[in-house]
């Protein structure tokens, strides 16, 4: 009579991912924006000319790379600029949102990611952005940072260009100028958005931060809406329509 033994096999715990975040990065170097000295006209053109960014004793530590999502053209770009930037400043932290750092995380693992939910980071971390594509991609940075938003370098690769001043064939020196601060800026303002009911009460997303413009639908109401708009507790105008 044979005896059989069984032997009871268990599975060996899957290895614990690792992930690259920025919990451990020091807080971001603070710029300032100083007049170009020499510059007296009082034209739009000459006075956008007129500020310059500059990192007063130090050099930035981290740099959020945006891109434009499925588009290979993007990917091979942030894939050139990140791995230059490894190259020539290996000092500086590369950031990418979650997305796409599970996407690049092994063909650029010296990348870092911010995970979902701890928007918080971004603030906290992130001296200056860079985005690839058009933009839409532009203006997604502005929802990463509920207040100030830090210095934007955004590389024309989308469909519209129109807040998009820099060409993605030149990036080595325009990202050179950034970080050793003699880069030219655009100061450009936001616009704090509050919608209130009829009775004075806070709709429950409660203030928000917008970019160019805020589109109001009547959603399924038939009737004429009368829209009154104030900016600073100022009325601007009130409109009348049905649309």
């Amino acid at each position: 009579m044979l005896a059989v033994t069984r032997r009871l096999f268990r599975a060996a715990p899957r290895a614990q991912r690792w992930l690259a975040t920025t919990s451990d990065i020091p807080t971001k170097t603070q710029p300032t924006i100083a007049r170009r000295a020499g510059s007296d006209s009082n034209t739009d053109r000459e006075a956008d000319q007129q500020f310059s960014l500059q990192w007063p004793g130090a050099t930035p530590k981290t740099v959020l790379i945006i891109k434009k999502a499925n588009d290979k053209q993007v990917d091979s770009a942030l894939a050139s600029i990140s791995r230059w930037l490894h190259r020539e400043y290996p000092q500086i932290n590369l950031v990418l949102e979650p997305p796409v750092h599970r996407q690049f995380r092994h063909t650029l693992p010296f990348t870092r990611t911010i995970p979902l939910g701890v928007h918080s980071e971004y603030a906290r971390t992130v001296d200056f952005v860079v985005t690839l594509g058009g933009d839409g991609t532009f203006l997604h940075v502005s929802s990463l940072f509920p207040t100030q938003v830090p210095p934007i370098i955004p590389f024309s690769m989308g469909t519209l260009g129109f807040l998009l001043p820099f060409n993605v064939s030149d990036f080595q020196s325009q990202l050179r100028r950034v970080i050793e601060g003699s880069a030219t800026l655009l100061p450009r303002m936001r616009l704090m958005y509050a919608k209130y009911s009829a009775d004075g009460a806070l709709n429950e997303r409660g203030l928000l931060n917008i970019t160019n413009e805020a589109c109001i639908h009547r959603g399924t109401y038939p009737h004429l809406t009368t829209i009154s708009c104030y900016l600073n507790d100022h009325l601007l105008t009130t409109s009348v329509g049905d649309g």
